[in-house]
């Protein structure tokens, strides 16, 4: 696989680089999910002030909710599609030459692996956002979820027997069963993703199913 650019970006800390503090190879993780997590978050608070509008279109707030996280997970995945798809150009421009069979089926794992990751950043953004009131509550979100990957990859990086365990691990082609044997089994991993997306959506529409009478929810800025 080598250190080619897309893999330094988008596959994850290395297993083996168990010495010190992983500055770089950690920022260069966090670089491509702070893009979508920023690209999506200004697209959601571009869309704010039309919400209410949007909410009575669609009758109930319940309905709202699932167009909205809908939308905009597909909005993200675009985004995380289009930097994949720039790191794999920008990576042949580099080497000027084609990946064998391995290197493709090592870059299609490392794409559904981030992508599945991603998803669940932004599934875990959108239902906190429910909760803030304020464009300064809902601008601590990003970071907060980057602190989260963060530092449960980096505690896993020092405690090697709880690293398949942390989150911030999974989504790392490196830290998985497919490049480290001792790595996260990763249907085991994926499985968890899907059930987070798939919970944040529901709950999310629990929550505002409960509060149709309310009027100072999703709208207030």
């Amino acid at each position: 696989m080598g250190r080619e650019l897309f893999f330094l970006f988008f596959a994850g800390v290395p297993a083996e680089d168990t010495g010190g503090f992983p500055l770089y190879p950690l920022g260069r993780w966090l670089f491509p999910l702070s893009i979508c997590l920023l690209a999506v978050g200004f697209r959601m608070e571009r869309s704010r002030a039309s919400r209410l509008f949007a909410v009575i279109r669609y009758g109930k707030r319940g309905k709202w909710w699932t167009a909205h996280f809908c939308r905009h997970l597909l909005y993200g995945v675009l985004t995380g599609a289009a930097l994949l798809a720039s790191g794999f150009l920008v990576q042949q421009l580099l080497t000027g030459r084609q990946p064998d069979r391995q290197g493709m089926e090592a870059m299609a794992a490392v794409c559904i692996l981030w992508i599945v990751h991603m998803m669940t950043l932004l599934a875990l953004f959108f239902f906190m956002e429910l909760f803030m009131k304020t464009a300064e509550q809902r601008n601590l979100i990003p970071p907060a979820l980057l602190l989260l990957e963060g530092m449960s990859f980096l505690y896993g990086h020092y405690h090697r027997e709880a690293a398949r365990f942390m989150f911030g691990s999974w989504g790392m082609y490196t830290q998985s069963s497919l490049c480290d044997g001792a790595g996260y089994r990763t249907v085991p991993v994926l499985a968890a993703e899907a059930a987070c997306i798939a919970g944040c959506c529901l709950l999310g529409y629990g929550f505002l199913a409960g509060r149709e009478k309310e009027t100072d929810y999703l709208w207030q800025v």
